[in-house]
């Protein structure tokens, strides 16, 4: 059986065996076992600590059999963005849930493992409930329980939004990218409508003011090129904006 005793305020294990000896008499072996049973006390504590974080991290978590890729365990959080029960999460392995074009990223990720210990941040693609694939992000490393067993941990998260506003922000830069090329066709015909004639203008008003003409006439002509000539550098000035 195993004891506590305090010794000079500090409490310690033992493992005690009683064997007879003689009619009246037992003899009482005793091995100490503090060390053993603290680190025992503290798996246990650890064990705790880490069933808490892996069940209320608002992040999807997975234990999977490194050898099969079985799921063993699973949070909450995954479970609700896959729309998975826990049941039906725990008859499935990686590859279950992952489409065929992303088997030659698993082999890679796979050997990370095996070499390094742990795969680094990639992204794929996951199968839910409803079919629907669900965009991720993925971490892992290799870890081994108190059984013995080789186990994959991987952080799961849902990068569906992050995937949204990448689209989004490329649709709204095809757009911007479709009205500048709009608003530069435009005024390049804009520019070819309105100086062709303004030019027309000047020139024109230009040699009639070689001409003989009377003072009147050259006074509206002179008002007219410097008005059409005003004119023509203000559209200048509006179109090369």
């Amino acid at each position: 059986f195993t004891s506590s005793l305090t010794i000079h305020d500090t409490e310690r294990y033992y493992n005690a065996r009683i064997v007879p000896f003689e009619s009246d008499k037992v003899i009482v072996l005793c091995r100490d076992e503090t060390a053993k049973v603290l680190a025992e006390k503290e798996l246990i504590t650890l064990n705790k600590k880490f069933k808490s974080i892996f069940d209320n991290s608002p992040i999807g978590i997975a234990l999977a059999d490194f050898e099969t890729g079985k799921f063993d365990d699973v949070n909450n959080a995954l479970l609700t963005f896959l729309g998975y029960t826990k049941e039906e999460m725990l008859s499935f392995t990686f590859k279950d849930l992952t489409p065929e074009e992303y088997d030659k990223q698993e082999q890679f990720r796979r050997k990370s493992l095996e070499k390094s210990g742990h795969f680094d941040h990639y992204e794929k693609e996951s199968l839910s409930k409803g079919g629907k694939r669900i965009p991720i992000a993925l971490n892992g490393v290799s870890i081994t329980d108190e059984l013995g067993r080789q186990l994959i941990l991987s952080i799961v998260q849902d990068i569906s939004a992050e995937k949204e506003y990448e689209i989004s922000l490329k649709q709204a830069k095809e757009q911007a990218e479709i009205a500048n090329n709009a608003k530069s066709e435009f005024l390049t015909n804009i520019s070819h409508e309105i100086r062709t004639p303004l030019n027309a203008i000047i020139g024109f008003t230009d040699l009639l003011l070689k001409t003989a003409l009377g003072e009147t006439q050259r006074e509206y002509m002179t008002t007219v090129f410097q008005s059409a000539n005003a004119l023509l550098e203000l559209i200048n000035d509006i179109l090369d904006l």
